[in-house]
């Protein structure tokens, strides 16, 4: 099989994603990947693909996609974006096929649902693997197309499929796409933090600011335009994912993928890694609050989000297709059951 898919027009930070690069933030390697990794399994589950396939990531808006050569089978996951294929409607989370020439067109979120879309090809994009992953790491530079986000004109390569399904799935929506919370954990300086500025940081809402890339997000409080409580010395210390930082201007901010591997910004909390997908796909300026939950909701919450992508699979269901898209319309079964033209109705 020869496929490939050459983007014609790009939005302004599409790049190539998967599951990212853990284990080497002590040599100074954030794991990057994709900023919703749920989003990233509903792909994989849709088209059969491994887990390791590498998807495009979609910041906001799109852009045009041509299908080169031979027929391949495509989804969309993430927050849901206006789609058409040579002008037809396509829905979200639901696979699909494009044939040679034909394009796909990817614009803006639909009401406001989220940030990050997701454009999945059966077999995956195929790249060359840098420490691990094909996953495009922006700031180091390395994975994907030279590290580099992608531009129009560029003509990527799709591995053959795992599997020659072509069966049209789909599935249903997740329930955190458009959530007005987030569940926190305290961090690693939270004792640092006065008794007022912990309380604030729980009962304020907040929003995310414009500031924002897969480095970190920044945050506006909406109860007052006075900056939080800053604390300008301290040691710098490793840094994960979704650990909310108080900046040396009194500004929070929630570290995001392509994260500094060590910081010296104190860490008031912790979003819970169940919610990092959720924190990710906050639109910008979605009012939100913070909820604080113990350590023991926080791995049960996560080992539910785990189970939630191995069952997956389990969740798809075939579409119903139209009869003018059906090759063998023989082979289908449109009528189930017999009446009689006597019954009553």
């Amino acid at each position: 099989m020869n496929s490939q898919l050459e983007i014609i027009s790009a939005g302004p930070a599409l790049s190539i994603q998967d599951f990212g690069r853990p284990g080497f933030c002590r040599f100074g390697l954030s794991k990057g990947g994709a900023m919703d990794l749920y989003a990233i399994a509903e792909g994989n589950a849709l088209l059969g693909n491994v887990d390791t396939a590498a998807s495009i990531e979609i910041a906001s808006f799109g852009g045009k996609f041509r299908a080169v050569g031979d027929e391949f089978m495509v989804a969309l996951t993430g927050a849901p974006m206006r789609s058409t294929v040579d002008g037809e409607a396509m829905p979200w989370r639901t696979s699909f096929s494009l044939k040679n020439g034909q394009v796909l067109d990817i614009g803006s979120v639909l009401d406001d649902k989220g940030t990050y879309g997701y454009l999945h090809v059966a077999g995956g994009i195929e790249v060359e693997p840098e420490i691990g992953s094909m996953g495009t790491h922006l700031r180091a530079g390395i994975g994907g197309i030279q590290g580099k986000i992608l531009e129009a004109g560029t003509l990527l390569n799709i591995a053959p499929a795992n599997t020659d399904k072509t069966v049209v799935q789909n599935l249903p929506p997740p329930n955190y796409l458009g959530t007005n919370r987030l569940r926190i954990l305290w961090g690693a300086q939270s004792e640092r933090f006065s008794a007022a500025t912990r309380e604030r940081l729980l009962h304020a809402s907040f929003s995310i600011s414009h500031r924002r890339d897969r480095m970190a997000m920044q945050l506006t409080p909406q109860d007052s335009d006075e900056p939080f409580e800053s604390l300008l010395s301290g040691l710098s210390d490793p840094v994960q994912d979704g650990e909310i930082q108080i900046t040396g201007d009194g500004v929070p901010a929630i570290v995001a993928r392509e994260h500094q591997p060590t910081g010296g910004y104190p860490r008031i909390a912790s979003v819970i890694s169940a919610d990092l997908a959720a924190a990710a796909q906050l639109p910008t300026g979605r009012v939100f609050k913070f909820e604080l939950v113990s350590y023991t909701e926080a791995v049960d919450a996560l080992i539910q989000w785990q189970n939630s992508i191995d069952q997956l699979t389990g969740l798809l269901q075939p579409m119903i297709r139209s009869p003018n898209d059906i090759d063998n319309l023989l082979g289908y079964n449109l009528i189930d059951g017999v009446i009689s033209a006597c019954d009553d109705i």
